[in-house]
């Protein structure tokens, strides 16, 4: 079995809407999770959602601590990023892309960031979206 070379883009926006851009190249996967989740098996999808998170946990601190981040919801000194990969292995150009949102130490803060994925989301009908 062949292994296919992908991006992961990590899309971090704050809370005045400037947008930063992160793209890694060095990853590799096995070619046969290469097509779209909804025709894999449910190991293919253990397997890439396993990846999704294994990105995150690899690069999270280089896009965290590239520069200072401010909760975008209430614009305070940022303490995380919340992460929400998306898959996109079924193209021609595999990738991931994950739109990181950085956040504060504020519960409330927490909870509406996932909410307004979550509902963004359903409206373009993927459910359980968040890893």
């Amino acid at each position: 079995m062949s292994d296919r070379s992908i991006e992961y883009l990590v899309k971090c926006s704050d809370a005045m809407g400037i947008e930063e851009k992160f793209l890694f190249h060095q990853h590799t996967i096995p070619s046969s999770l290469c097509r779209q989740i909804t025709q894999s098996t449910a190991q293919e999808k253990t397997q890439v959602s396993a990846l999704m998170l294994d990105l995150i946990k690899t690069h999270h601190n280089e896009v965290f601590q590239s520069r200072p981040w401010s909760c975008v919801e209430c614009n305070r000194p940022a303490i995380t990023l919340i992460h929400n990969a998306m898959s996109y292995l079924h193209l021609d150009k595999s990738q991931i892309i994950d739109f990181a949102t950085p956040c504060c130490a504020n519960k409330l803060c927490d909870t509406q960031i996932r909410a307004n994925f979550t509902q963004l989301m359903a409206l373009v009908g993927v459910q359980n979206a968040m890893l």
